[in-house]
């Protein structure tokens, strides 16, 4: 009799762990199925995508004229998951594309959704897909994909309305966390035309092209906005140059050009393991660094004085970079004049940089790919580092890029991996199996007890 009494609290105990398990996991999926329930109530003027590469996880959204005035956050929720990975409290501006960046999210989710809030948490849209992508397309903006095989050709007019691009990154069948197949951009660090039908090939790609994704950058390397489609593409009606005719030539202004001889130039103390360059109008210069490292090469009439270039390998100084941008490898390239002051000349042409990288650059770069790395230029206007165009060489491991002024110049490598966030998270199907089954395994054995301990006692 006592045996069965004590075995009663253990049956009653299983049964109620199952239930309260049962509950839990119900209210759980229903918590779950919020970004997992289909857009609904979105209206037309309302365009949204996202993409996640080297730059980290972006949300592109041309709200249209919804939500003004009521909307004040944004939750943002990965692959399904129960609570925010992050909350946007920067509203988008009405029938403007906006690209905002999630310097949290550090891995690439499979899917994202959106939660528009007003100010006191209630929903006002919930978007768990991408939805009418075309609204983040200005109307004078067109362009299409032509396929063949396993190449794609895609046409682009940028037209006016856009901010100023610097470079337009194409992805075949695009997926989260893929590298651009192809980088357009201008040399010069010149945006790219906005009255003209831009081609862009990518050949020979690994599977045949069914779709194509264009990421459009500006100077900084900051996505504006994002196009993605098929072969009819978007606004293909305006894939016609619109380049005016000619006008009438004008003279551009005389430059004046003044020479100091070398042995009248002051010259500046070399850095250690530095280099330093007389650079005179009439014949240009060069500048290579002891290791073999660095080389600068500038055209004739570069600048119109004489002046010195140093190229210092151990800058005092190492600005940050972005959550999303790892640097190395640092050097500084400044100007001097002929009295040994230092200057800050926008040069009349371009000078080239030759950067030869190492195994340990390719180790560090995103993929472990030389095909990755970029020369990295600190804007000191806009205390951020921007990428320069840059030409990559893997028979003589060279990166080559063109500027227009002198900073500190680096390598661009993969961000830092961090360990994933924690936070309130779905339980595994594993978990939750184990844990039903040893309660099943508590029900069981207490009924074993309880009818063993009346046949003992019958």
């Amino acid at each position: 009799m006592l045996l069965a009494k004590s075995r009663i609290p253990l049956v009653a105990t299983g049964i109620i762990f199952l239930v309260g398990l049962a509950l839990f996991f119900m209210a759980d999926r229903a918590s779950a199925d919020v970004m997992a329930r289909p857009s609904g109530g979105i209206a037309d003027d309302v365009g949204w995508d996202w993409t996640y590469d080297s730059r980290g996880l972006q949300v592109c959204i041309n709200r249209g004229d919804s939500w003004t005035g009521v909307a004040s956050k944004i939750d943002v929720y990965l692959d399904q998951q129960h609570s925010a990975a992050a909350t946007l409290t920067t509203i988008p501006t009405a029938n403007i594309s906006s690209c905002l960046v999630l310097a949290a999210v550090t891995t690439a989710p499979a899917s994202v959704g959106l939660d528009v809030q007003n100010a006191s948490g209630g929903s006002l849209a919930q978007l768990k897909d991408p939805v009418n992508t075309s609204r983040l397309i200005p109307p004078d903006m067109g362009w299409d994909a032509q396929f063949s095989g396993d190449s794609v050709r895609v046409r682009v007019k940028l037209g006016a309305l856009l901010p100023p691009i610097h470079k337009i990154e194409v992805y075949p069948n695009h997926a989260p966390g893929d590298s651009p197949a192809m980088t357009a951009t201008r040399t010069g660090e010149l945006a790219l035309a906005t009255d003209q039908v831009l081609n862009l090939d990518v050949l020979g790609h690994a599977a045949k092209p069914t779709s194509v994704r264009l990421a459009l950058l500006n100077a900084s390397g900051a996505l504006i906005t994002l196009a993605t489609g098929g072969s009819t593409g978007v606004h293909a009606d305006q894939l016609v140059s619109t380049t005016p005719a000619a006008p009438a030539a004008v003279a551009a202004p005389a430059v004046t050009f003044t020479e100091t001889p070398d042995a009248d130039v002051t010259l500046v103390t070399e850095p250690t393991g530095g280099a330093v360059a007389i650079v005179q109008p009439s014949s240009g210069g060069s500048l290579g660094a002891p290791d073999g490292l660095v080389v600068v090469s500038l055209p004739i009439e570069v600048y119109d004085t004489t002046f010195q270039l140093v190229y210092n390998p151990s800058p005092a100084t190492m600005p940050e970079a972005s959550a999303r941008t790892a640097v190395q490898g640092a050097f500084e390239l400044n100007a001097h004049d002929t009295s040994g002051t230092q200057i800050t000349p926008s040069l009349l042409k371009s000078a080239t940089i030759k950067v030869k990288y190492t195994d340990a650059d390719v180790v560090a770069a995103v993929g472990s790919s030389p095909l990755n790395l970029t020369i990295l230029r600190y804007d000191t206007s806009t205390a951020a580092w921007s990428e320069v165009n840059t030409t990559v060489d893997i028979a003589s491991q060279t990166l080559t890029g063109k500027v227009n002024r002198f900073s500190l110049f680096a390598l661009r490598a993969a961000p830092p991996v961090e360990p994933p966030a924690t936070g309130d998270h779905a339980p595994g199907s594993v978990l939750l199996l184990a844990v039903m089954l040893a309660g099943v395994l508590l029900v069981v054995t207490g009924s074993r007890y309880l009818i063993q301990a009346r046949r003992n006692r019958g």
